[in-house]
């Protein structure tokens, strides 16, 4: 396993962005709201995110996703890490992360 931290700033209310732009499988991730946000950040799996269809963070809440609790093929599940998108409701409020990628 191998662990990516980091922060994505929400630099457009317009268009959503990618978490990571790489095909890297993830077995869990978790998302947090920063604290200073002005607006509220929105996660989905697809690039048409949005305040009405996105899964609402905030700096209180820690959304985890555990793909690799289920079985596929007989193997622990996993995404892409590509699958993950984020729309902002304010330009530079900021979305932490945590994935837990397969080696």
């Amino acid at each position: 396993m191998r662990v990516v931290i980091g922060s994505l700033n929400v630099s457009s209310t317009s268009a959503p962005a990618q978490i990571l732009n790489t095909t890297d499988r993830v077995a869990e991730v978790q998302f947090k709201a920063r604290k200073g946000n002005v607006g509220m950040v929105y996660v989905a799996d697809d690039s048409s995110v949005s305040a009405t269809n996105g899964w609402e963070t905030d700096s209180a809440d820690t959304l985890t996703l555990t793909f690799s609790n289920y079985i596929n093929s007989g193997r622990p599940a996993t995404v892409a890490a590509n699958s993950f998108w984020v729309f902002g409701t304010d330009a530079n409020d900021d979305l932490d992360y945590v994935l837990m990628l397969e080696t």
